[in-house]
């Protein structure tokens, strides 16, 4: 199986929302421990190198995968991915910076970059055709 794309992504508002409140709450607590010792110490570096890893982890590793006739949707722990056939892939719609479709009984919502939505969008919309870009 040939690999022919992969995209950054973000998931759905509400649940975008939830993760990077739990990040921040890392920043927030650094913060918090930096002032209230009053000086800058290892501990409170600790919390802010973590949080710049865990930003980094949640940013690089969501992706979108299209892999022969499949797309696989990445998540932050690399063994909770899934694995959709593009055919049975149903309702694709395209707002800016997101795109919409329905896969059995559920809706994915995917936040992604304008050109990575263009992309995935005519991906999708050829239903497992050659891809050729």
């Amino acid at each position: 199986m040939k690999k022919v794309e992969s995209f950054y992504y973000q998931p759905d508002f509400l649940n975008n929302m939830i993760s990077w409140s739990w990040t921040l709450m890392i920043l927030i607590v650094g913060i918090i421990f930096w002032l209230e010792v009053t000086t800058f110490n290892w501990i409170t570096a600790t919390f802010f190198a973590l949080f710049i890893v865990v930003i980094s982890v949640q940013t690089v590793s969501r992706t979108v995968e299209i892999i022969g006739s499949e797309l696989i949707i990445n998540r932050v722990i690399k063994s909770n991915f899934t694995i959709l056939s593009i055919s049975k892939i149903k309702n694709v719609t395209q707002g800016k910076m997101s795109l919409s479709f329905d896969y059995g009984n559920k809706r994915y919502k995917l936040l992604m970059s304008r050109k990575s939505s263009d992309k995935l969008f005519k991906a999708l919309t050829k239903k497992g055709k050659k891809i050729n870009e």
